[in-house]
């Protein structure tokens, strides 16, 4: 499975050429059926070449194109490590594929920017999150989502974070970090502090190595270790979203299904009282300057970094287009030729400017528009 940037999304969404090919299948993560992959794009590569010539594109052109996805298509060891979507973005200067845990609908696009409305559930509030297991003697870090967890390579990590990661403290014993109802820890005294400043001292040194992985400020960090390593941690903690709780207990006897099960149950009261709270101060400030359910008001500040938060419905899409001369949005239904999905651009420029986006039902939005905001300023 691999993961996606804000800065890949960024790229993908700035992307423009005019035979860019946006190509998304269902995958299977293992099996024999995986077999019958291979064979679904290069249907998909046919379906893209006809639209490609059709749109009068040279056929030496098609082929370079395409190249890069073909030969994908005959590597028998690409198949064998799927998730359950693949995503392909190619044109005539760009070649990147996605193996993700989000189940797609087989098709290609061809248009003259990327499609990425499929991969927006990704990057949700609520879409994603960061697990850190710790021990004495090790640390794991990894991101998570609803759909599973994935492991931080050490290799794609900063030297220092790694080295933070392997904490090595070894100490002759368990330090007692027993705690009463105040918080505080007693043990043998003297050596119980010295064990517990040097597990913080780590720690604070492991905290700040994060802060150059953990990239989405919207994610919660969930904890997941013996539960007296919990207080340590928070005393050494600077990620301002941090869940309570955790996952408490030893996480190097469970299995990575298993971990990502308590995960969630741990994370998920933050999800949904961040997206509760976020409707709550919608409602109280629309009618105000600071608040918008019109896409004429929100699309523009979206492209300029002004939203905080959006509020979208994610069955809901309004066509048009963002005349940037005039910063006028203009609608059209139908859609017309060179017109954008204005909900999904609203949800990307959002996420690019490190806004979040929550989903909501039609009820619960005061009109019967598709998507909501509050801004920065105002």
């Amino acid at each position: 499975m691999d993961t996606i940037s804000v800065e890949q999304l960024r790229t993908l969404s700035e992307h423009r050429n005019p035979d860019c090919v946006s190509l998304f299948m269902p995958t299977l993560p293992a099996g024999r059926e995986t077999r019958q992959d291979p064979v679904l794009l290069r249907d998909l590569l046919r379906e893209a070449e006809s639209k490609l010539i059709a749109a009068g594109v040279p056929k030496s052109t098609v082929e370079r194109i395409l190249a890069p996805a073909r030969e994908l298509s005959e590597r028998a060891d690409f198949w064998r490590e799927q998730s359950n979507g693949l995503a392909l973005y190619l044109s005539d200067s760009f070649f990147q594929y996605f193996r993700l845990p989000l189940e797609f609908t087989a098709r290609p696009v061809v248009s003259d920017r990327f499609e990425v409305t499929p991969l927006m559930p990704l990057f949700a509030a609520g879409g994603r999150f960061y697990l850190l297991a710790l021990s004495l003697e090790q640390a794991r870090l990894f991101e998570g989502s609803v759909w599973g967890l994935q492991e931080f390579e050490p290799g794609h990590l900063p030297a220092h974070l790694s080295d933070a990661l392997n904490l090595n403290l070894s100490m002759r014993r368990p330090p007692v970090v027993k705690r009463d109802n105040r918080g505080m820890f007693h043990g043998q005294p003297g050596e119980d502090d010295r064990a517990k400043d040097k597990i913080r001292a780590h720690f604070e040194r492991l905290d700040r190595a994060l802060h150059e992985v953990l990239k989405d400020p919207w994610a919660p960090l969930v904890l997941a270790g013996v539960e007296e390593l919990f207080p340590i941690y928070r005393e050494a903690n600077t990620w301002p979203l941090l869940v309570e709780g955790g996952v408490r207990g030893s996480w190097k006897s469970v299995s990575l299904h298993d971990l990502h099960r308590e995960a969630l149950q741990a994370v998920e009261p933050f999800f949904e009282k961040a997206r509760v709270q976020a409707l709550e101060t919608f409602r109280s400030l629309v009618g105000t300057a600071k608040a918008s359910d019109q896409l004429a008001e929100i699309l523009p500040a979206a492209f300029v970094g002004q939203v905080h938060f959006a509020l979208v419905r994610p069955d809901a899409q309004s066509w048009g287009h963002l005349d940037p001369e005039e910063n006028r949005v203009e609608l059209h239904d139908p859609p017309q030729p060179g017109d954008e999905d204005l909900v999904n651009a609203i949800a990307v420029q959002t996420i690019l400017h490190r806004g979040a986006v929550y989903t909501v039902s039609p009820a619960e939005l005061p009109s019967a528009s598709p998507a909501a905001a509050v801004f920065r300023y105002a």
